[in-house]
């Protein structure tokens, strides 16, 4: 009998899996991989990145003498999610406290819970679509959302995306020399800064 991990036959590619049968003296372990001999024992460890398709895993054992039938079953590779994070915002920057929404997508659709966690917040969505969108709000300074995928082969993702939030501590002050401005005429004598613009310590970084 091969103890299967608690993947089952899912595998994914850039995971370890161990693989394993009862001891029983006197009897060695033959482990193969898509018919060819990987390891001798009780155990055997599929490693990162050796299967890439769906693959057969064979057990025998054998006392020397005589040799059991061979016990198989077909390991099942899971495609990796690949997330993309989009929030329609321009240089992903925005007004503190306005909301906005993330958009997920991902390269794969099976069944898989996405979670965004930003400041102390987690947040959960499930979708076998290959997209999900969480609306994000009460951000107060530059913030980083972090959204990680888990399919329903056990398979995992995490990206990133940071939002910027320019904040003025003071918007400065101008004057002219213009001493008279009747209604309806515009400044036409020389205007200048007399103290400039600020950003708030909370800040992200701004041209101003």
């Amino acid at each position: 009998i091969i103890n299967l991990p608690a993947t089952g036959i899912d595998v994914c590619t850039d995971q370890d899996y161990t693989f394993s049968t009862a001891t029983v003296p006197g009897v060695t372990h033959y482990w193969y991989l898509g018919g060819a001999l990987v390891q001798t024992g009780d155990s055997y460890t599929l490693t990162a990145g050796t299967v890439s398709v769906d693959t057969s895993l064979g057990l025998i054992a054998s006392n020397g003498t005589c040799s059991s039938t061979t016990v198989s079953t077909t390991l099942e590779v899971s495609t990796l999610p690949n997330l993309t994070l989009t929030t329609g915002l321009t240089g992903d920057a925005l007004c503190e406290g306005d909301s906005f929404s993330l958009t997920v997508q991902d390269v794969q659709s099976s069944n898989t819970t996405y979670t965004l966690s930003y400041g102390s917040g987690l947040f959960t969505e499930v979708s076998a679509s290959g997209e999900a969108t969480f609306t994000v709000s009460d951000i107060t300074q530059e913030t980083l959302l972090t959204v990680t995928a888990e399919s329903a082969g056990g398979c995992s993702d995490t990206a990133t995306l940071t939002i910027y939030v320019p904040k003025l501590a003071s918007a400065g002050t101008i004057s002219t020399t213009q001493g008279t401005l009747c209604y309806g005429d515009t400044v036409s004598t020389n205007i200048f800064s007399t103290s400039t613009a600020t950003l708030h310590p909370d800040s992200s970084t701004a041209s101003i």
